[in-house]
């Protein structure tokens, strides 16, 4: 995946993440995951980076 790409989606997600109202059973890294179709490690990493998923949260999953 390019850079382009990713910084493309690292925006869309800034946008997207705020509109969503997950209940305590949705997990966001499955939601990003569907969502950008991308995997696992770099669902939890792109979302530590927007600071939606703390470091700490990310080791959970």
């Amino acid at each position: 995946m390019s850079n382009k790409n990713r910084q493309r989606r690292l925006r869309e997600a800034a946008v997207w993440y705020p509109t969503l109202n997950l209940g305590e059973k949705n997990h966001i890294v499955k939601e990003y995951k569907k969502k950008f179709g991308v995997d696992n490690d770099c669902a939890k990493r792109e979302l530590c980076e927007l600071g939606v998923l703390s470091p700490s949260k990310q080791e959970n999953y």
